[in-house]
Protein backbone atom coordinates (compact mmCIF):
# COMPACT_ATOMS: atom_id res chain seq x y z
CA UNK A 1 0.00 0.00 0.00
CA UNK A 2 1.38 3.64 -1.10
CA UNK A 3 1.96 6.09 1.27
CA UNK A 4 1.76 10.15 0.70
CA UNK A 5 2.94 12.98 2.61
CA UNK A 6 0.25 14.96 4.34
CA UNK A 7 2.18 18.12 5.17
CA UNK A 8 0.13 21.37 4.15
CA UNK A 9 1.07 25.12 4.69
CA UNK A 10 -1.00 26.93 7.52
CA UNK A 11 -3.92 28.52 6.82
CA UNK A 12 -6.08 31.06 8.34
CA UNK A 13 -8.69 30.06 10.02
CA UNK A 14 -12.87 30.54 11.74
CA UNK A 15 -14.65 28.99 14.68
CA UNK A 16 -16.68 26.08 13.68
CA UNK A 17 -20.23 25.83 15.31
CA UNK A 18 -22.55 23.35 15.90
CA UNK A 19 -25.61 23.60 17.16
CA UNK A 20 -26.03 20.12 18.79
CA UNK A 21 -24.66 19.85 22.01
CA UNK A 22 -24.32 16.17 22.09
CA UNK A 23 -21.87 16.29 19.34
CA UNK A 24 -19.96 19.05 20.63
CA UNK A 25 -19.44 21.97 22.85
CA UNK A 26 -17.40 24.63 21.16
CA UNK A 27 -16.00 27.54 23.54
CA UNK A 28 -16.02 30.96 21.63
CA UNK A 29 -12.38 31.93 21.13
CA UNK A 30 -10.77 33.47 23.97
CA UNK A 31 -8.98 36.99 23.89
CA UNK A 32 -5.79 37.20 22.19
CA UNK A 33 -2.99 36.56 25.27
CA UNK A 34 -0.47 39.66 25.09
CA UNK A 35 2.20 38.66 25.13
CA UNK A 36 4.19 41.57 26.80
CA UNK A 37 5.81 40.80 30.17
CA UNK A 38 4.05 43.30 32.39
CA UNK A 39 0.51 42.09 31.07
CA UNK A 40 0.96 38.40 30.96
CA UNK A 41 -0.58 37.27 34.54
CA UNK A 42 -2.69 39.51 34.66
CA UNK A 43 -4.32 39.16 30.94
CA UNK A 44 -4.84 35.32 32.35
CA UNK A 45 -6.71 35.96 35.37
CA UNK A 46 -8.73 38.79 34.16
CA UNK A 47 -9.74 37.17 30.59
CA UNK A 48 -9.46 33.61 30.53
CA UNK A 49 -10.02 32.93 34.13
CA UNK A 50 -9.29 29.38 34.06
CA UNK A 51 -5.54 29.85 35.89
CA UNK A 52 -5.46 29.13 39.24
CA UNK A 53 -3.78 30.62 41.65
CA UNK A 54 -0.77 28.48 41.77
CA UNK A 55 0.16 29.73 38.10
CA UNK A 56 0.87 33.06 39.16
CA UNK A 57 4.74 31.99 40.06
CA UNK A 58 4.42 30.33 37.02
CA UNK A 59 3.24 32.96 34.02
CA UNK A 60 5.46 35.33 36.08
CA UNK A 61 8.65 33.38 36.40
CA UNK A 62 8.80 31.34 33.36
CA UNK A 63 6.75 34.07 30.32
CA UNK A 64 10.00 37.06 30.79
CA UNK A 65 10.91 39.01 28.23
CA UNK A 66 14.26 36.29 26.73
CA UNK A 67 11.73 33.82 26.52
CA UNK A 68 9.34 35.93 24.64
CA UNK A 69 12.95 36.47 22.42
CA UNK A 70 13.51 32.60 22.83
CA UNK A 71 10.74 32.23 21.15
CA UNK A 72 10.93 34.36 18.27
CA UNK A 73 14.52 33.11 17.58
CA UNK A 74 12.88 29.28 17.16
CA UNK A 75 9.33 30.32 15.48
CA UNK A 76 10.50 29.70 11.76
CA UNK A 77 10.45 26.08 13.11
CA UNK A 78 7.06 24.65 12.48
CA UNK A 79 5.75 21.98 14.69
CA UNK A 80 5.65 18.04 13.11
CA UNK A 81 3.10 15.89 13.21
CA UNK A 82 3.99 12.10 14.01
CA UNK A 83 1.95 10.39 11.85
CA UNK A 84 2.21 13.05 8.34
CA UNK A 85 4.23 10.22 6.14
CA UNK A 86 2.35 7.22 7.40
CA UNK A 87 -1.02 7.60 6.21
CA UNK A 88 -2.44 4.93 3.34
CA UNK A 89 -4.41 5.38 0.81
CA UNK A 90 -8.08 5.77 1.76
CA UNK A 91 -9.72 2.62 1.63
CA UNK A 92 -11.74 3.70 -1.82
CA UNK A 93 -13.78 0.35 -2.71
CA UNK A 94 -15.60 0.95 0.94
CA UNK A 95 -19.08 2.70 1.18
CA UNK A 96 -18.66 5.04 3.78
CA UNK A 97 -22.15 4.56 4.66
CA UNK A 98 -21.97 0.85 5.42
CA UNK A 99 -18.16 0.20 6.64
CA UNK A 100 -18.79 -1.47 10.11
CA UNK A 101 -17.82 -4.81 9.31
CA UNK A 102 -14.23 -3.02 7.41
CA UNK A 103 -11.62 -5.53 8.66
CA UNK A 104 -8.19 -6.33 6.86
CA UNK A 105 -6.06 -8.54 8.49
CA UNK A 106 -3.78 -7.16 11.15
CA UNK A 107 -5.30 -3.75 11.15
CA UNK A 108 -7.22 -2.23 14.41
CA UNK A 109 -9.91 -0.29 15.20
CA UNK A 110 -9.31 1.34 18.62
CA UNK A 111 -11.92 -0.83 20.68
CA UNK A 112 -9.71 -3.93 19.51
CA UNK A 113 -6.37 -2.35 20.99
CA UNK A 114 -7.96 -1.63 24.00
CA UNK A 115 -8.65 -5.52 24.20
CA UNK A 116 -6.00 -6.52 22.96
CA UNK A 117 -4.00 -4.63 25.76
CA UNK A 118 -6.11 -5.15 28.28
CA UNK A 119 -7.19 -1.55 28.70
CA UNK A 120 -9.69 -1.40 31.85
CA UNK A 121 -12.92 -1.72 31.57
CA UNK A 122 -14.59 1.45 30.86
CA UNK A 123 -16.88 3.02 33.79
CA UNK A 124 -19.12 5.53 34.43
CA UNK A 125 -16.53 7.68 36.50
CA UNK A 126 -15.51 10.82 34.59
CA UNK A 127 -12.77 11.02 31.97
CA UNK A 128 -11.69 14.19 31.03
CA UNK A 129 -8.36 13.65 28.24
CA UNK A 130 -6.62 16.84 27.07
CA UNK A 131 -5.16 16.78 23.50
CA UNK A 132 -2.58 19.26 21.73
CA UNK A 133 -3.70 20.45 18.42
CA UNK A 134 -1.96 22.73 16.33
CA UNK A 135 -3.17 24.61 13.05
CA UNK A 136 -5.99 22.22 11.97
CA UNK A 137 -9.13 21.02 14.36
CA UNK A 138 -11.64 18.70 14.06
CA UNK A 139 -14.60 17.16 12.32
CA UNK A 140 -17.01 16.04 14.86
CA UNK A 141 -19.45 15.03 12.84
CA UNK A 142 -17.11 12.63 11.22
CA UNK A 143 -15.42 11.64 14.85
CA UNK A 144 -19.47 10.74 15.85
CA UNK A 145 -19.34 8.41 12.46
CA UNK A 146 -16.44 6.79 13.18
CA UNK A 147 -17.25 5.90 17.21
CA UNK A 148 -21.10 5.03 16.38
CA UNK A 149 -20.62 2.83 13.20
CA UNK A 150 -17.02 1.57 13.81
CA UNK A 151 -15.81 0.95 17.10
CA UNK A 152 -19.84 0.16 17.85
CA UNK A 153 -20.12 2.81 20.83
CA UNK A 154 -23.79 3.19 21.51
CA UNK A 155 -25.07 6.61 21.33
CA UNK A 156 -25.33 7.48 24.80
CA UNK A 157 -21.81 6.77 25.55
CA UNK A 158 -20.15 9.35 22.93
CA UNK A 159 -17.62 11.53 24.47
CA UNK A 160 -18.37 14.57 24.41
CA UNK A 161 -15.60 16.93 22.29
CA UNK A 162 -14.44 20.29 23.59
CA UNK A 163 -12.73 23.12 21.57
CA UNK A 164 -10.71 25.17 22.67
CA UNK A 165 -8.82 28.41 21.51
CA UNK A 166 -5.62 29.16 23.34
CA UNK A 167 -4.47 31.72 21.62
CA UNK A 168 -7.69 33.93 21.14
CA UNK A 169 -7.54 33.01 17.57
CA UNK A 170 -10.41 31.36 14.99
CA UNK A 171 -10.09 28.02 14.18
CA UNK A 172 -11.12 25.73 11.09
CA UNK A 173 -10.51 22.55 9.90
CA UNK A 174 -9.02 24.13 6.43
CA UNK A 175 -5.38 22.22 6.82
CA UNK A 176 -5.91 18.83 5.71
CA UNK A 177 -2.82 16.89 6.96
CA UNK A 178 -3.09 19.23 10.56
CA UNK A 179 -6.81 17.81 10.74
CA UNK A 180 -6.01 14.62 9.90
CA UNK A 181 -3.44 14.49 12.87
CA UNK A 182 -6.06 15.93 15.34
CA UNK A 183 -8.52 13.77 14.30
CA UNK A 184 -6.58 10.24 14.65
CA UNK A 185 -6.09 11.71 17.99
CA UNK A 186 -9.45 12.16 19.54
CA UNK A 187 -10.80 9.05 17.47
CA UNK A 188 -8.36 6.64 19.30
CA UNK A 189 -8.51 8.59 22.58
CA UNK A 190 -12.15 8.35 22.46
CA UNK A 191 -12.77 4.70 21.04
CA UNK A 192 -10.20 3.30 23.86
CA UNK A 193 -12.54 5.40 26.67
CA UNK A 194 -15.72 5.12 25.74
CA UNK A 195 -17.87 2.20 26.70
CA UNK A 196 -19.23 -0.03 24.09
CA UNK A 197 -21.76 -1.83 26.55
CA UNK A 198 -25.34 -0.29 26.35
CA UNK A 199 -25.98 -0.64 29.75
CA UNK A 200 -22.73 1.22 31.40
CA UNK A 201 -22.78 4.97 30.74
CA UNK A 202 -19.76 6.17 30.34
CA UNK A 203 -18.83 9.98 30.80
CA UNK A 204 -16.01 10.95 28.25
CA UNK A 205 -14.66 14.61 27.37
CA UNK A 206 -12.04 14.90 25.20
CA UNK A 207 -11.02 18.76 25.47
CA UNK A 208 -8.92 19.95 21.88
CA UNK A 209 -6.21 22.71 23.02
CA UNK A 210 -5.87 24.48 19.42
CA UNK A 211 -3.18 27.10 18.68
CA UNK A 212 -1.07 28.25 15.36
CA UNK A 213 1.74 26.02 14.14
CA UNK A 214 4.34 27.68 15.80
CA UNK A 215 6.85 27.35 18.54
CA UNK A 216 4.85 29.78 20.74
CA UNK A 217 1.63 28.74 20.18
CA UNK A 218 2.94 24.79 21.16
CA UNK A 219 3.87 26.37 23.91
CA UNK A 220 0.49 28.07 24.96
CA UNK A 221 -1.45 25.34 24.09
CA UNK A 222 0.59 23.22 26.38
CA UNK A 223 0.47 25.81 29.30
CA UNK A 224 -3.74 26.37 28.99
CA UNK A 225 -4.05 22.30 28.74
CA UNK A 226 -2.13 21.91 31.96
CA UNK A 227 -3.48 24.91 34.12
CA UNK A 228 -7.37 24.43 32.35
CA UNK A 229 -9.47 24.35 35.98
CA UNK A 230 -12.93 24.29 33.91
CA UNK A 231 -12.16 21.09 32.21
CA UNK A 232 -8.99 19.78 34.53
CA UNK A 233 -7.73 17.09 31.83
CA UNK A 234 -5.47 14.22 33.91
CA UNK A 235 -3.66 13.02 30.73
CA UNK A 236 -2.52 15.22 27.86
CA UNK A 237 -1.42 13.71 24.44
CA UNK A 238 0.96 15.06 22.34
CA UNK A 239 1.49 13.81 18.62
CA UNK A 240 3.72 16.83 17.66
CA UNK A 241 7.23 17.38 18.09
CA UNK A 242 10.79 18.25 15.92
CA UNK A 243 13.95 17.29 16.89
CA UNK A 244 16.16 18.49 19.66
CA UNK A 245 18.67 19.69 17.41
CA UNK A 246 15.80 22.21 15.57
CA UNK A 247 16.14 24.19 19.04
CA UNK A 248 19.81 23.58 20.24
CA UNK A 249 20.58 25.15 16.44
CA UNK A 250 19.92 28.27 18.48
CA UNK A 251 22.62 28.04 21.01
CA UNK A 252 21.82 29.32 24.57
CA UNK A 253 18.13 30.60 23.44
CA UNK A 254 17.02 27.25 22.10
CA UNK A 255 18.41 25.71 25.16
CA UNK A 256 16.33 28.19 27.38
CA UNK A 257 13.38 27.53 25.42
CA UNK A 258 13.50 23.80 25.50
CA UNK A 259 13.71 24.44 29.60
CA UNK A 260 10.71 26.35 29.78
CA UNK A 261 8.81 23.57 28.41
CA UNK A 262 10.47 21.37 30.30
CA UNK A 263 9.44 23.75 33.79
CA UNK A 264 6.03 23.78 32.61
CA UNK A 265 6.06 19.78 32.10
CA UNK A 266 7.05 19.79 35.59
CA UNK A 267 4.05 21.92 36.74
CA UNK A 268 2.04 19.27 34.94
CA UNK A 269 4.13 16.58 37.54
CA UNK A 270 3.33 18.38 40.39
CA UNK A 271 -0.65 18.52 39.48
CA UNK A 272 -0.54 15.20 38.70
CA UNK A 273 -0.95 15.54 35.04
CA UNK A 274 0.13 12.38 33.08
CA UNK A 275 1.59 14.20 29.25
CA UNK A 276 1.98 11.45 26.73
CA UNK A 277 4.38 12.59 23.68
CA UNK A 278 5.17 10.58 20.59
CA UNK A 279 9.08 10.13 20.23
CA UNK A 280 8.53 10.82 16.08
CA UNK A 281 8.51 8.48 13.28
CA UNK A 282 11.81 8.83 11.26
CA UNK A 283 13.71 6.10 13.34
CA UNK A 284 17.17 7.03 15.04
CA UNK A 285 18.00 9.81 12.93
CA UNK A 286 14.80 11.53 13.72
CA UNK A 287 14.57 12.57 10.37
CA UNK A 288 17.98 15.10 10.65
CA UNK A 289 20.27 14.01 7.58
CA UNK A 290 23.87 14.32 9.21
CA UNK A 291 24.30 10.46 9.88
CA UNK A 292 24.03 11.00 13.84
CA UNK A 293 21.02 9.77 16.13
CA UNK A 294 18.59 12.16 17.49
CA UNK A 295 15.84 12.38 19.55
CA UNK A 296 12.22 14.28 19.54
CA UNK A 297 11.25 17.28 21.29
CA UNK A 298 8.85 17.45 23.51
CA UNK A 299 9.23 13.32 24.32
CA UNK A 300 12.61 13.75 25.20
CA UNK A 301 11.43 15.95 28.08
CA UNK A 302 11.97 13.77 31.19
CA UNK A 303 8.76 14.98 32.81
CA UNK A 304 7.09 13.40 29.89
CA UNK A 305 5.92 9.74 29.18
CA UNK A 306 7.19 9.10 26.02
CA UNK A 307 5.42 6.78 23.76
CA UNK A 308 7.29 4.97 20.82
CA UNK A 309 6.09 2.23 18.36
CA UNK A 310 5.90 -1.00 17.41
CA UNK A 311 4.61 -2.91 14.71
CA UNK A 312 1.67 -5.87 16.02
CA UNK A 313 0.35 -9.19 14.64
CA UNK A 314 -2.74 -10.30 16.98
CA UNK A 315 -4.57 -12.23 14.02
CA UNK A 316 -7.06 -13.14 16.93
CA UNK A 317 -7.16 -10.38 19.38
CA UNK A 318 -6.08 -11.70 22.53
CA UNK A 319 -2.69 -10.89 23.54
CA UNK A 320 -0.88 -14.71 23.82
CA UNK A 321 2.34 -15.59 23.41
CA UNK A 322 1.15 -18.54 21.33
CA UNK A 323 -0.12 -16.39 18.40
CA UNK A 324 1.02 -12.45 19.23
CA UNK A 325 4.02 -11.13 17.15
CA UNK A 326 5.14 -7.52 18.50
CA UNK A 327 8.10 -6.01 17.87
CA UNK A 328 10.06 -2.73 17.00
CA UNK A 329 8.67 -0.35 14.34
CA UNK A 330 11.89 -1.11 13.01
CA UNK A 331 13.43 1.08 10.30
CA UNK A 332 12.49 1.00 6.82
CA UNK A 333 15.57 2.20 4.43
CA UNK A 334 13.11 2.87 1.80
CA UNK A 335 10.25 4.89 3.57
CA UNK A 336 12.90 6.19 6.01
CA UNK A 337 10.63 5.35 8.76
CA UNK A 338 10.24 3.43 12.22
CA UNK A 339 10.00 4.58 15.74
CA UNK A 340 12.05 7.43 17.20
CA UNK A 341 13.52 6.82 20.03
CA UNK A 342 17.44 6.91 21.62
CA UNK A 343 19.39 9.33 23.97
CA UNK A 344 18.84 13.06 24.47
CA UNK A 345 21.30 15.76 24.07
CA UNK A 346 20.02 18.01 26.06
CA UNK A 347 18.33 16.35 29.46
CA UNK A 348 20.32 14.30 31.80
CA UNK A 349 18.96 10.83 32.67
CA UNK A 350 15.88 11.40 35.12
CA UNK A 351 16.41 9.26 38.73
CA UNK A 352 13.86 7.07 37.55
CA UNK A 353 15.66 5.52 34.93
CA UNK A 354 18.46 5.01 36.70
CA UNK A 355 19.04 1.31 37.27
CA UNK A 356 16.64 0.13 34.85
CA UNK A 357 18.34 2.17 32.04
CA UNK A 358 22.15 1.30 30.98
CA UNK A 359 24.80 3.18 32.47
CA UNK A 360 26.44 3.20 28.84
CA UNK A 361 23.31 5.69 28.43
CA UNK A 362 24.15 9.05 30.84
CA UNK A 363 21.08 11.01 29.63
CA UNK A 364 17.19 10.66 29.57
CA UNK A 365 16.24 7.94 27.40
CA UNK A 366 13.30 7.43 25.17
CA UNK A 367 10.49 5.90 24.42
CA UNK A 368 8.96 4.86 28.24
CA UNK A 369 5.87 2.79 26.55
CA UNK A 370 5.64 1.80 23.43
CA UNK A 371 2.52 0.87 21.90
CA UNK A 372 1.26 -0.64 17.85
CA UNK A 373 2.49 1.94 14.83
CA UNK A 374 3.33 0.76 12.20
CA UNK A 375 0.98 1.67 9.29
CA UNK A 376 1.20 -1.79 7.66
CA UNK A 377 0.06 -3.09 11.01
CA UNK A 378 -1.75 0.69 11.70
CA UNK A 379 -5.31 2.07 12.52
CA UNK A 380 -8.76 2.74 10.76
CA UNK A 381 -9.67 5.99 11.21
CA UNK A 382 -12.17 8.04 9.46
CA UNK A 383 -11.53 11.04 7.73
CA UNK A 384 -13.95 13.17 5.31
CA UNK A 385 -16.16 9.98 5.32
CA UNK A 386 -13.37 7.89 4.36
CA UNK A 387 -11.81 5.31 5.90
CA UNK A 388 -8.45 5.34 6.10
CA UNK A 389 -5.17 3.34 7.69
CA UNK A 390 -2.90 4.98 9.39
CA UNK A 391 0.47 4.87 11.83
CA UNK A 392 2.89 6.46 13.36
CA UNK A 393 4.01 7.28 16.81
CA UNK A 394 0.82 9.47 16.89
CA UNK A 395 -1.18 6.50 17.32
CA UNK A 396 0.96 5.34 20.29
CA UNK A 397 0.71 8.70 22.01
CA UNK A 398 -3.26 8.59 22.18
CA UNK A 399 -3.93 5.39 23.16
CA UNK A 400 -1.19 5.25 25.85
CA UNK A 401 -2.86 8.37 26.85
CA UNK A 402 -6.26 6.53 26.80
CA UNK A 403 -5.17 3.77 29.32
CA UNK A 404 -3.63 5.72 31.89
CA UNK A 405 -6.77 8.02 31.72
CA UNK A 406 -8.91 4.93 32.20
CA UNK A 407 -6.50 4.12 35.26
CA UNK A 408 -7.31 7.47 36.84
CA UNK A 409 -4.15 8.01 38.23
CA UNK A 410 -3.50 11.53 39.86
CA UNK A 411 0.27 11.29 39.73
CA UNK A 412 3.26 11.09 37.15
CA UNK A 413 3.80 7.70 36.14
CA UNK A 414 7.00 6.97 35.33
CA UNK A 415 8.64 6.44 38.48
CA UNK A 416 6.12 4.19 38.80
CA UNK A 417 6.40 2.19 35.68
CA UNK A 418 10.49 1.83 36.07
CA UNK A 419 10.24 0.67 39.58
CA UNK A 420 8.03 -2.11 37.85
CA UNK A 421 9.72 -3.20 34.72
CA UNK A 422 8.31 -6.74 34.35
CA UNK A 423 4.66 -5.72 34.39
CA UNK A 424 4.89 -4.88 30.22
CA UNK A 425 4.96 -7.26 27.39
CA UNK A 426 8.49 -7.56 26.26
CA UNK A 427 9.94 -6.50 22.86
CA UNK A 428 13.05 -8.80 21.89
CA UNK A 429 13.12 -7.75 18.09
CA UNK A 430 13.87 -5.52 16.04
CA UNK A 431 16.07 -1.99 15.29
CA UNK A 432 15.07 1.54 14.93
CA UNK A 433 18.77 1.98 12.56
CA UNK A 434 20.63 2.64 15.32
CA UNK A 435 19.39 0.68 18.90
CA UNK A 436 18.13 -3.21 18.71
CA UNK A 437 16.11 -4.81 20.56
CA UNK A 438 17.44 -7.43 23.33
CA UNK A 439 16.02 -10.07 25.63
CA UNK A 440 18.90 -9.46 28.15
CA UNK A 441 17.76 -6.12 28.65
CA UNK A 442 14.93 -4.02 30.83
CA UNK A 443 15.31 -1.43 28.15
CA UNK A 444 16.32 -0.48 25.20
CA UNK A 445 15.84 2.95 23.27
CA UNK A 446 13.66 1.41 20.80
CA UNK A 447 11.40 -0.22 22.90
CA UNK A 448 11.18 1.21 26.02
CA UNK A 449 10.05 -1.11 28.77
CA UNK A 450 7.99 -2.74 26.42
CA UNK A 451 4.17 -2.44 25.45
CA UNK A 452 1.00 -2.10 27.77
CA UNK A 453 0.25 -5.20 29.27
CA UNK A 454 -3.19 -3.81 30.92
CA UNK A 455 -3.50 -6.93 33.46
CA UNK A 456 -0.30 -6.24 35.01
CA UNK A 457 0.23 -2.33 34.90
CA UNK A 458 -3.00 -0.65 35.46
CA UNK A 459 -3.30 -2.09 38.83
CA UNK A 460 0.13 0.10 39.88
CA UNK A 461 -1.73 3.26 38.17
CA UNK A 462 -4.19 3.48 40.44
Amino acid sequence: MRKYSARKMLLTRSLLRFNNPHLINVIHPLPIINDSVSNNVSTYQQNMNVIDSSCNDLVGSIIDSSLNHNFVMCDNQQIKQRDSSNIVNPLNNIDPSNDENVQLPNHYYPTQIAKIYNFPTPSTQTIVVGVIALAGTVDPINIQQYWLTNCGIPQQNLPKIIIVSTDGKSISPVVVGYEQENTLDVELIGGCCASTNINVISNVTIVVYHAENTIQGFYKAFQYAINDTVYKPRVISCSWGIPEINYTVYGTSGIQTMNAFNALFESAVNKGINICCATGDNAASDGVNDGRPHVDFPASSPNVVACGGTTLICPDGVYSSSTTNETVWSFDVLDNDGTGGGVSNVFGKPSYQTGIVSNNFQNRCIPDIVANSDPTTGFYMKFNGKIYVIGGTSCAAPVIAAFIALCKINKFINPIIYKNPNVFHKISVGTNGIYSASILEQYTPCTGLGSINGNLLAPLLV
